[in-house]
């Protein structure tokens, strides 16, 4: 279970790669004028937020497994190589890494959380088209 894991930490990093590639390029829909600076800011800070924590996740993750004694094998496709030698008592640092996995985790959950709130609210009581302005 953990290398399946393992595997899915890979597939996002290589997925956020892509996205943020395209965020940069082909930057986002503008937003919508009729909402307050606030509102506005505060998107824009839980989707960079957003981001951080997709990128911290898989890093530390990698981290965390070039301390363990195990290979990978990403879907029997790709053999992920070891970039980092960590000092093997270094239990400060495997203990960082640990703890910036667990809870970019669950930040990203509860961010996730109140993303998907706040497009429910814009779609439901607001009204205001903000998701079909972004599907296009």
């Amino acid at each position: 279970m953990i290398l399946l894991h393992y595997q899915f930490g890979v597939v996002i990093a290589a997925l956020m790669v892509l996205r943020l590639s395209w965020r940069l390029l082909f930057g986002v829909p503008d937003a919508s004028t009729d909402q307050p600076s606030w509102q506005r800011r505060f998107a824009a800070m839980v989707h960079w937020l957003m981001y951080g924590l997709l990128f911290a996740l898989p890093i530390s993750g990698y981290v965390i497994w070039v301390w363990m004694d195990v290979s990978m094998d990403v879907f029997g496709v790709l053999s992920l190589p070891r970039l980092l030698t960590p000092p093997e008592d270094d239990e400060s640092g495997r203990a960082l890494a640990w703890y910036v996995h667990y809870w970019a985790g669950w930040t990203l959950v509860l961010l996730a959380l109140l993303h998907v709130s706040a497009a429910m609210w814009h779609q439901w009581i607001r009204r205001d088209g903000l998701i079909r302005d972004r599907m296009v």
